[in-house]
């Protein structure tokens, strides 16, 4: 069945939208479909590898309707609803909200303004700690300084655009009272669960997207030297996401750093923090395992 002119109408309306993402971001979006015959749409984002399928617009004879690919929950709007001009700022907006849940773009989004732009970044894998999660961090692990300690790092992960290069940006944690022997500390799933509610409580809107969440972990070494010992490497390759992993030594005064990426490759990092810090970084070492030293970015 023909689309009537108003629905054609949108065809511009959406389009207007591809030029907001564009100016904001740089991102080139792409809707690939019949808008005559097929009222289905695949909105897609131009990458070096391709087109990215990133969600679905229904453009129906009386609405259209929005959902994203890394959500179940579909968004319908009635023409008679809505002007034209805010079709353009929904669609803009659906479409950036999916954008971070991709991990492609920073920031979050709020209720009446527009999404914060990315962060210009050089390339490399580097992880920006602030002042006030360095101090809680260090709070925590000397709580009980001759025992393991454990929490959650909170934040975002900002990628390069050929996705080789991140750059993860803790700026919350969450951990619980829980202690481990004076040599071993275990992450139960009872506790990630709970960091996850902690994010979802605090970080995550009605459309399910999340301005912050779990990108690694962080756990003590009480009075022995910064590293990964051979139970690290056992919690770290127990899990497939992408994420930092930090160990602290109150004793020592020390703290290293690795990121592992979905492949399960280990990388160093350029761990980017205030030279007034107590703790001084050492280049991290795991047992049978080797380590990318050479993808470290610049400060």
């Amino acid at each position: 069945m023909k689309k009537t002119k108003k629905e054609l109408g949108i065809v511009d309306l959406l389009n207007s939208s591809a030029k907001n993402i564009k100016s904001r971001h740089g991102q080139d979006v792409v809707f690939r479909g019949d808008w005559i015959i097929n009222s289905k749409i695949r909105v897609c984002i131009k990458t070096k590898k391709g087109l990215l399928i990133i969600g679905f617009l229904w453009i129906r004879r009386n609405c259209f309707a929005w959902q994203s690919i890394k959500c179940n929950k579909r968004w319908n709007y009635n023409y008679a609803d809505v002007t034209p001009t805010e079709i353009v700022d929904i669609v803009t907006k659906k479409i950036e909200a999916a954008l971070i849940r991709f991990q492609i773009i920073g920031g979050k989004e709020q209720v009446g303004t527009k999404i914060v732009a990315p962060i210009v970044q050089a390339e490399g894998i580097r992880l920006h700690l602030s002042d006030d999660v360095l101090a809680r961090i260090g709070k925590h692990v000397h709580t009980r300084p001759d025992l393991e300690c454990g929490g959650y790092l909170i934040g975002r992960l900002q990628w390069s655009e050929d996705g080789q290069y991140v750059t993860g940006y803790v700026e919350d944690i969450f951990h619980d009272d829980s202690v481990g022997s004076a040599a071993q500390y275990t992450f139960t799933a009872p506790y990630g669960l709970k960091a996850y509610s902690y994010c979802l409580k605090n970080y995550s809107n009605e459309d399910g997207v999340f301005s912050k969440n779990i990108i690694g972990n962080y756990h003590s070494h009480g009075g022995f030297n910064a590293f990964f010992s051979p139970t690290d490497r056992t919690m770290i390759f127990s899990g497939t996401a992408a994420e930092f992993y930090l160990v602290f030594s109150p004793g020592r005064k020390e703290v290293t750093a690795l990121f592992k990426n979905k492949a399960q490759k280990l990388f160093a990092i350029h761990l980017k923090q205030k030279s007034g810090s107590e703790f001084r970084y050492c280049e991290p070492t795991i047992p049978h395992v080797d380590i990318d030293y050479t993808k470290r970015g610049e400060a």
